[in-house]
């Protein structure tokens, strides 16, 4: 399967984990913002690119699993715009962790955290 793993930038370097156990059952992680540096430049310039790169990644996927934090967190939030955009799409949407807002109980499932996920059937 293809999968697409979305969160608050700050978590990428737990997510690259998350990556390698996927790929280890034998999926394709297509969430290529978990690999992109950011570099002292014009950021609108760049952040057009990543949007693009990651709706182009969200397309491309079966499932999109979406890690989202406790209530009060700061975020800039846009897993919620990619959440959003899966959801229009009609991709298998998965939460791992609190429903941050009314959109996402509109997720195909839900589980408080990655193990729980890669319990059910589907992953297996």
């Amino acid at each position: 399967m293809r999968i697409y793993l979305g969160s608050d930038w700050k978590r990428r370097e737990e997510l690259w984990g998350y990556a390698r156990d996927l790929e280890a059952l034998g999926h394709t992680v297509t969430s290529n913002w978990l690999w992109t540096e950011l570099k002292d430049e014009d950021y609108r310039k760049r952040w057009e690119e990543q949007a693009r790169m990651d709706c182009h990644d969200i397309w491309t996927s079966d499932i999109c699993i979406f890690f989202t934090e406790q209530p009060g967190t700061m975020s800039r939030g846009g897993r919620h715009w990619e959440a959003g955009y899966a959801t229009a799409l009609t991709k298998r949407v998965y939460v791992i962790g609190p429903v941050e807002s009314q959109f996402y109980t509109l997720a195909t499932g839900y589980a408080s955290d990655f193990v729980e996920l890669l319990m059910a059937e589907e992953f297996k």
